[in-house]
C-alpha cells in the first residue's frame, strides 16, 4: 500500500519531503522476505551440506536481483515514468509475499519453530555471544563495503564515463554470484570461524587494492575478485547463525542479520560521501578495508563463540 501511495506522490507532487517520508515508510513496512526464506530453507534442509547449497542459491538469487533490478527499473522509468515503475515493484512484492506466505514449506516452518525451544528472556538470539559477534561482523562487512557503490560512481564520473558505473557494479554482483555458486558446490571441512576468517581476509585485501586503483578496467577486475568472497561470507554467516541460536529464534536472528547488513551499508555509504568530499575516493575504500581487518582480528580472538552450538 505504501508503494502505491509513493507512486501516486511521484506522479502528482514534486514535494521532496513527501517522497522521502513515503520511501522511509516503505522501507519500514517491507516484509522480511529474505529472513523468512532462509528460515524455510533451514527447515527443509536439515543437513549442513544441503543447507549450504540452499543458502548459496538464495544468496546468488539476491545478488542477481541487485544486478538486474536497477536495470529493469531504469527501463520502466524511461518508457513509462517513475510512478509506473513503483507500482510494478509493489505488485511484484505483493505477489512474492503472498506466494511465500501461502506455500506449504512456509507453513511447515511455522509449525516447526513454534514447537522448538525458545529463549525465555527478552534478549532472544542476543543471549548467545556467538550471535552478537556474527551481527557485529555483518554490520562491519556492510559498513566496509558500503562505500563501494559511491566510489565506483565517483571513479566512473572522474574518468568521463559515468555509464561505466553500472557495468562495474554489475561485475561486482556477477563475481559475488559466481562465488556463491562455487562455495555452495564445495564440501567444507574447516570450522565456520576459519572459513569466515579467510573470507574476511580476502574482502579486506581486495577492498584495499581497489582503493588504490583508478583505471576502470583494473577496477573492474578488483571488483570481480572482491565479489567472489562476498556471497560466500554471507552464506557462512547464515549457516553460523543457524548453529548459534535455537530453532525457535531462527527467523528473528536472520532478520537481525539482514538489518545489520542494511544499516552497515547505509552508514558506510554515507561516510564514503563525507570522505570523498574532503579527500580522494580511495581513502573511503581504505577505511572500509581497515574496518574489515579489525573485524578479522576480533573474529580470530573470539572465534570459539562462532563455533559453539546453543545448549
Amino acid at each position: 500500500m505504501v508503494l502505491f501511495l509513493l507512486a501516486w506522490a511521484v506522479s502528482s507532487t514534486s514535494a521532496a519531503f513527501a517522497h522521502i517520508a513515503l520511501s522511509a515508510l516503505a522501507g519500514i513496512c517491507a516484509p522480511p522476505l529474505g529472513p523468512a526464506m532462509r528460515a524455510v530453507w533451514a527447515v527443509l534442509t536439515p543437513d549442513l551440506d544441503s543447507r549450504q547449497r540452499a543458502f548459496s542459491l538464495d544468496t546468488v538469487a539476491e545478488e542477481a536481483l541487485f544486478a538486474l533490478g536497477p536495470v529493469v527499473a531504469g527501463v520502466l522509468v524511461g518508457f513509462a515514468g517513475a510512478g509506473v515503475s513503483t507500482i510494478a515493484m509493489g505488485v511484484l512484492l505483493l505477489v512474492g509475499t503472498v506466494g511465500l506466505a501461502a506455500s506449504p514449506a512456509a507453513l511447515q516452518t511455522f509449525v516447526t519453530t513454534e514447537e522448538g525451544p525458545r529463549r525465555s528472556n527478552l534478549l532472544g538470539p542476543f543471549a548467545s555471544g556467538g550471535f552478537i559477534l556474527l551481527v557485529l561482523v555483518v554490520l562491519g562487512i556492510g559498513a566496509g563495503l558500503g562505500p563501494v557503490d559511491v566510489v565506483v560512481v565517483a571513479r566512473a564520473d572522474a574518468a568521463g564515463n559515468p555509464v561505466a558505473a553500472g557495468v562495474l557494479l554489475a561485475v561486482l554482483a556477477i563475481g559475488s554470484g559466481l562465488g556463491g555458486l562455487l562455495w555452495g558446490r564445495l564440501r567444507h571441512t574447516a570450522r565456520l570461524s576459519t572459513q569466515m576468517a579467510g573470507l574476511l581476509a580476502v574482502i579486506a585485501a581486495t577492498t584495499a587494492v581497489t582503493g588504490l586503483v583508478s583505471d576502470l578496467i583494473p577496477l573492474g577486475l578488483c571488483l570481480a575478485l572482491m565479489g567472489v568472497a562476498i556471497a560466500p561470507a554471507l552464506i557462512v554467516v547464515y549457516v553460523a547463525v543457524d548453529d548459534s541460536v535455537p530453532d525457535a529464534n531462527r527467523t528473528e536472528a536472520t532478520t537481525w542479520v539482514n538489518t545489520a547488513n542494511n544499516v552497515g551499508v547505509a552508514v558506510g555509504a554515507a561516510a564514503a560521501g563525507v570522505i570523498i568530499e574532503g579527500m580522494s575516493s580511495g581513502y573511503a575504500l581504505l577505511a572500509g578495508a581497515a574496518l574489515v581487518t579489525t573485524l578479522l582480528v576480533a573474529l580470530l580472538v573470539f572465534r570459539r563463540l562462532v563455533d559453539e552450538r546453543p545448549s
